[in-house]
């Protein structure tokens, strides 16, 4: 978008809000700071303009569709992002905004306290997302944001977590598993701490959550700032320095926000784990013809039976030819041959 478009006079109103240029006929009303900015006015635009390119493609004749299908999206879709989404978005995303600084302004600690006990249920099923896009508005309009400050700490509580199982398991496969995840952790990459060891221990990802909790708590209780989308882990501290004055108060208040969430995660780990006693064993049975292939599985005392819902053949998981299975290194199990089907 040609930077001088937010910047034009403006030469008119609706609605009581300025408009600043017309598009057939149709006032175009910008964001206060332009679209350059922006994100969900953006992400809203492109969405409709994907909806309407899976419309429009099959409808177009193999030697045009190439060139004619974007051009007949963009001509539909470019004016009605700027008379219409721009606006309607724009106004949202301020909303949203302005809601999310009433509640910290409300209480900034409770705010904190919720946020960051709920940030890695939000990344486990995407919902993380949404409050990007809010964060980077905020800083390209006012130059700080205070919305993701509050989840810093959430991926050093998983790290600290990850770390005390690591200490205390007797298990050689879980010690090999955590030592890494520790590691990429402390770098901001959690996702092998929470789906390969937490998160199927349900309490320890709990426990992180708690850790995340009380640093969140502590950094929305100063109201700490963020001044830029910075980097993950121990790389993301810099970003609550203040460009402007080069305070680092920020920067120290969160380092001791991070140290307490770690040190709550870790001292709950470290009293409540235990390394899981149930043995497991499996034995399995199959043939060539029939298609119930069962086995017994044996947990804790507890026996269940599992049949397959395919025709083929049962086999166990060492007679694989990929170590991934075949070493156990993705957990027990048994392996399904199925049988080709023939027309």
């Amino acid at each position: 978008m040609a930077p001088n478009l937010g910047a034009m006079d403006g030469i008119g109103k609706i609605f009581g809000l300025n408009y600043h240029a017309t598009l057939f006929g149709a006032p175009v009303i910008f964001p206060m700071n332009g679209y350059l900015s922006s994100v969900i006015p953006i992400i809203v635009a492109v969405w409709l303009a994907a909806k309407l390119e899976k419309w429009v493609k099959p409808r177009m004749h193999a030697l045009v569709k190439t060139f004619l299908t974007p051009f007949i999206v963009l001509l539909i879709i470019v004016p009605i992002t700027f008379i219409v989404l721009g606006p309607i978005m724009s106004a949202f995303s301020s909303f949203v905004s302005t809601a999310f600084d009433t509640i910290m302004g409300i209480s900034p600690l409770l705010a904190g306290l919720v946020l960051g006990a709920v940030w890695q249920i939000l990344v486990i099923f995407g919902l993380h997302w949404a409050l990007v896009p809010i964060a980077i508005l905020q800083i390209g309009t006012q130059g700080f944001t205070s919305v993701l400050s509050s989840t810093f700490a959430a991926s050093f509580a998983q790290t600290a977590v990850v770390l005390a199982i690591f200490l205390k398991t007797k298990d050689k496969k879980l010690k090999s598993t955590a030592l890494p995840a520790f590691i990429s952790g402390i770098f901001g990459v959690t996702e092998p701490a929470i789906y390969g060891i937490t998160l199927p221990r349900k309490r320890y990802f709990a426990i992180s959550c708690i850790g995340a909790a009380v640093g969140g708590a502590l950094i929305g209780w100063r109201n700490i700032k963020g001044y830029i989308m910075g980097g993950l882990g121990v790389f993301g501290f810099p970003s609550y320095i203040n460009p402007e004055t080069n305070d680092i108060s920020g920067m120290l208040w969160t380092f001791f926000a991070v140290a307490v969430a770690m040190i709550v995660s870790f001292v709950l780990t470290m009293i409540d784990y235990r390394d899981d006693k149930g043995s497991v064993s499996v034995a399995q049975s199959g043939d060539n013809s029939t298609l119930k292939a069962q086995g017994e599985v044996k947990l804790s005392g507890k026996k269940i039976e599992v049949f397959s819902p395919l025709k083929g053949k049962t086999l166990a998981l060492k007679d694989l030819a990929d170590p991934a299975f075949s070493t156990g290194a993705m957990g027990l199990g048994v392996a399904q041959l199925l049988y080709k089907i023939r027309n």
